[in-house]
């Protein structure tokens, strides 16, 4: 049941939160010397060069990523109430699909081991795609140290205080979750976009996409949003979202920090 996690890598040390570590993961170590550029794109909507740019972190990803180490600390609104920081150590392996088998070769396979706040502090979770009934494996900590569970990943237990289940995690979701948002966008006007470069997020020099729809609507999912993507890695290591104008970029939804 846990045996995937002996394949990862682990850092000899976790380093500032909200900084961007050196990478410890061979797959990614590779590649640090190709930096992240702008494909060249004949743009028809404001938005394609950004969307250019996700998708090409998307297929740097599933081509060259196998699996990764990293901080992960987020928070999401939900029913109006914005919670603290959660902060927790993640190893995902990538999901691998054998192309001309049409076959799933490598499940997507996440460990979270959660380090605060208090009330989730010590919480260790897996989950292993069509593994253990589609369950989660979640051992508590604290005082409940002694109870190892399965529960499902998108029933009322596991999705108290979330909006995302565990089986969206990942940079490749999120990649996918950001290209999927810009398409719906680019089908619409009210699209202001700025491509930022030079960024510092911690030591890492990043590209900052910023897409602002001045105007609250039924079809847009935000106000503002902002994706630093670290040139380096090419891949996202912060997003920022805002649901509208009155609360401006004040509603986290995820910091991935790959160590």
């Amino acid at each position: 049941m846990y045996g995937f996690l002996k394949s990862f890598k682990t850092p000899a040390r976790w380093d500032w939160l909200f900084l961007l570590a050196p990478s410890t993961v061979q797959s990614l170590e590779a590649t640090r010397i190709a930096r992240l550029e702008t494909p060249k794109v004949q743009a028809t909507h404001p938005i394609d060069p950004a969307l250019a740019i996700a998708e090409a972190s998307l297929a740097h990803v599933q081509d060259n990523i196998q699996d990764y180490t990293a901080l992960f600390v987020k928070r999401c609104r939900v029913h109006g109430e914005l919670p603290p920081l959660q902060y927790a150590k993640v190893k995902v392996r990538t999901r691998k699909v054998d192309h001309q088998q049409r076959t799933l070769a490598t499940p997507l396979s996440v460990y979270l081991d959660f380090l605060k706040p208090s009330s989730v502090q010590g919480r260790e979770v897996i989950w292993v795609e069509n593994q253990n009934d589609g369950n989660l494996i979640v051992h508590q900590g604290g005082f409940a140290s002694f109870i190892t569970t399965q529960i499902d990943p998108e029933g009322m237990l596991a999705m108290r205080g979330q909006r995302y289940s565990i089986k969206e995690i990942g940079i490749e979701n999120l990649l996918k979750k950001i290209i999927e948002t810009g398409r719906s966008d680019r089908r619409f006007g009210e699209c202001d976009v700025q491509i930022h470069r030079g960024v510092k997020f911690g030591p890492a020099d990043c590209t900052v996409l910023e897409i602002t729809h001045p105007v609250k609507r039924d079809h847009f999912r935000f106000h503002i949003a902002r994706v630093y993507f670290d040139d380096t890695l090419k891949v996202p290591c912060l997003l920022y979202t805002s649901p509208s104008p009155r609360d401006p970029l004040r509603y986290l939804v995820c910091r991935l920090l790959l160590e």
